[in-house]
């Protein structure tokens, strides 16, 4: 039986968004869930998931707004619950684009953890970038329950401060909590904020 947080994420990968809000949705998937590598003396990317529907978005977006055709393949974890992991890569056009999500800066040699300016100065971006977020590193369990809790992992600071500052842009009321392995941004007993949040993600017009 899938989980809350599951079918939650399968509907929000079925969301057609306008093309410049669907590179803020695909720049927070490959900043959080992305790995670079160097592939016959060039730079690739890999974006990991173990989530099918997931992977299935991550592809479908590259192709989308930046016209690329990444590979999609499976393999299986050998550690703990031994669960599928879906690679999506791409070894043609990596730098540029990164560039152009502002992931690499202009030499190309050094990662920006924090979320593009370009991002957090325009609402609908915010609510496209929450939405990769939430799909990279989120979970939710189910409003109906009585400890209803959702959170946003984040591996760097400032790139949970700004996940923090954009979800309380739309007056969620989230904090922030360090952990050993990173930085969560979260919303507790956040049914009183149900209609607000869910904004960021259900409008069935292109955002």
């Amino acid at each position: 039986m899938a989980s809350f947080a599951s079918t939650v994420k399968k509907e929000l990968t079925q969301l057609e968004v306008h093309p410049e809000h669907a590179k803020a949705e695909l720049s927070a998937l490959i900043r959080m869930n992305g790995t670079l590598t160097i592939i016959r003396h060039q730079l690739g990317l890999d974006v990991v998931t173990e989530n099918p529907a997931i992977a299935r978005r991550i592809y479908s977006l590259i192709k989308q707004v930046y016209q690329q055709e990444a590979t999609l393949s499976v393999r299986r974890k050998m550690k703990l619950k031994k669960n599928n992991q879906y690679v999506v890569r791409l070894v043609q056009g990596v730098q540029p684009m990164l560039q152009d999500m502002d992931i690499l800066d202009a030499t190309g040699l050094t990662i920006n953890t924090a979320v593009s300016p370009k991002i957090t100065s325009e609402p609908q971006r915010m609510r496209s970038y929450l939405r990769g977020a939430f799909l990279a590193g989120g979970s939710v369990n189910n409003p109906e329950t009585s400890s209803y809790h959702l959170e946003i992992y984040s591996l760097y600071e400032d790139h949970n401060d700004d996940i923090l500052a954009m979800m309380n842009h739309f007056d969620l009321n989230a904090r922030a909590v360090q952990r050993r392995s990173g930085y969560i941004a979260y919303l507790k007993e956040a049914e009183k904020k149900l209609p607000t949040f869910s904004t960021l993600w259900v409008r069935r017009t292109p955002c």
